[in-house]
């Protein structure tokens, strides 16, 4: 049985690996073979999403089935200033072997009673047309106007924003 609740520190080191693994399946072909390959799982990232669980305005949800943690959310205030959201879901992953069973949507209709149903965003790879999908099924609209590029030292990742409970300004 599906199960959302909030995060806690000690699921810090299993939110990270569920990264960690989660990029080096559904990104495969969207970002670079060694990119991905040198993404692993480091007392530092573990440590970092410890911290961000901890932090009070940070808003970090689990998907847990047979009590295994299976996929996470977390987000809370925008990082982008100039955007007329409230709110940003700053990553949303399942496992892949656990995909298209609920779980994201559970995550997501969870971080959206967090925030009392306010309108907020969310970024995606543009190339993830799977993820464009399971965002516009669960009520994401593609605003192409707040496309960005986020520049690495030898290549770019070309994102796509998708905004929930939006109505425009």
């Amino acid at each position: 049985m599906l199960k959302i609740r909030k995060a806690t520190p000690s699921d810090a080191k299993i939110i990270a690996k569920i990264n960690v693994d989660t990029w080096k399946v559904c990104y495969k072909g969207m970002l670079p073979d060694d990119f991905l390959e040198n993404r692993n799982l480091t007392e530092d990232r573990v440590t970092d999403v410890e911290n961000k669980i901890k932090q009070e305005d940070t808003i970090y949800f689990v998907a847990e089935t047979e009590g295994n943690v299976i996929g996470f959310c977390c987000g809370g205030y925008k990082r982008d200033k100039d955007y007329p959201f409230k709110y940003e879901i700053i990553a949303i992953y399942v496992l892949p072997s656990m995909q298209n069973k609920g779980a994201g949507k559970a995550l997501l209709n969870e971080f959206k009673k967090a925030i009392n149903n306010e309108p907020f965003y969310l970024y995606a790879l543009k190339q993830n047309i799977k993820a464009h999908k399971f965002y516009q099924k669960n009520g994401g609209q593609e605003l192409p106007e707040y496309e960005k590029v986020l520049q690495r030292d030898d290549f770019n990742i070309e994102e796509v924003l998708f905004a929930f409970n939006y109505k425009g300004i």
